[in-house]
């Protein structure tokens, strides 16, 4: 008697499943060094158009100060947006094409007060009313005026609740005031009560350090336009110099009534004949009535890449004739690999009359 013998047979099943598991692991390889390859060429493709892009800001960048300088020399001088240069490649008819993307924001630098001039006055008054401006009570405001000054002035002298080496050597960890002026908004958190005044309890900077960023700048070095001061500044004026502001900011905002139209009007200087308010005082120690700082940003842009040029820059000295009009304003330097570039103070030739001066300029960083 035979037994009967059935061969052995594996599930199609999990043959297939198998495959299908091996099919899915390649796609996702694939896809993975697929993304990886795309990836790579948009970062390769960013890195090839950023020289190109840099020559398109640049030159963007000298046609913008171009601009503002031939208004200036139209105007006389410089005094707000009103005057058309707030918009400079349109003014210029510039042609950027359809591949390249410019956009030019110029800002006012001199509408704020200058930090190294206010500091410069050594008025300790002057420094506790505009703290107050700030909502901080005066004793404060007084604590916030002495320390600053302590820790600029030149001296070892401590003003009453003010501070200086001894006090910051007991620090942990322990350090020294510069007895200089103040070179970054980051040096502020270090000076006796503004950590606890402009910082919160994990030191992020509160709403009065925006504040104080919005009111004072510390690159520019001058009076403040009052023309395109902010509602803060115009406080701290008719605060300290007893001038109304509010008759000069209602001719200036023009029969609509309202800031930043078409028919805004500017005043050139004490005489001006158009202003029928109140003339601003001659002497003020705070204010002007001229844009002295321009803060220029110049963005190149074509698709996702891109390239910021941020520069802050015065005008000063006698308009320059056809001949010695704005040449390029940055030196033109081949393999800069650094993303921020600070440019010195001085940029132009001693042979040539530029009629602007570049304080700072960085690539790739707001300043």
């Amino acid at each position: 008697m035979y037994r009967s013998i059935k061969k052995s047979k594996k599930p199609k099943g999990s043959v297939i499943v198998f495959v299908l598991g091996i099919i899915a692991l390649l796609s996702f390889i694939l896809v993975s060094f697929m993304d990886e390859a795309v990836a790579r060429i948009k970062y390769y493709g960013l890195f090839y158009h950023r020289n190109e892009l840099r020559v398109e800001a640049i030159s963007a960048f000298e046609t913008t100060l171009a601009v503002i300088n031939e208004i200036r020399q139209i105007d006389k001088g410089l005094y707000s947006t009103a005057q058309g240069w707030g918009n400079p490649l349109k003014y210029a008819e510039v042609d950027l094409g359809e591949d390249i993307s410019i956009s030019v924001s110029i800002e006012d630098e001199s509408s704020k007060l200058s930090l190294p001039f206010v500091l410069k006055l050594n008025d300790f008054d002057l420094l506790r009313d505009i703290f107050i401006e700030f909502e901080i009570d005066l004793v404060e405001a007084g604590e916030l005026a002495s320390s600053i000054l302590d820790w600029t002035d030149r001296d070892d002298g401590t003003q009453i609740n003010g501070a200086e080496k001894d006090y910051y050597e007991n620090q942990s960890p322990p350090y020294q005031p510069p007895n200089d002026i103040i070179k970054s908004w980051e040096e502020i958190k270090l000076i006796k009560g503004f950590d606890t005044a402009f910082f919160d309890e994990e030191g992020r900077p509160n709403n009065k350090f925006r504040l104080l960023k919005d009111t004072f700048s510390i690159y520019y070095n001058g009076k403040v336009n009052i023309q395109s001061a902010n509602q803060v500044i115009r406080n701290i004026i008719n605060r300290i110099d007893g001038y109304d502001t509010e008759s000069l900011f209602d001719y200036i905002a023009g029969d609509d009534g309202e800031a930043n139209t078409e028919d805004d009007r500017f005043i050139t200087g004490n005489n001006d004949q158009g202003f029928v308010g109140v003339a601003p005082p001659q002497n003020s120690r705070l204010f002007s009535t001229q844009v002295s700082a321009m803060k220029v940003n110049v963005t190149a842009s074509r698709g996702e890449a891109s390239f910021l040029i941020s520069a802050l820059v015065t005008w000063k000295g006698s308009s320059p004739s056809i001949s010695n009009a704005p040449q390029p304003a940055i030196p033109r330097k081949e393999n800069i690999n650094p993303e921020v570039t600070t440019i010195p103070n001085k940029t132009r030739s001693d042979n040539l009359s530029y009629p602007f001066e570049i304080i700072r300029m960085t690539e790739n960083f707001n300043i």
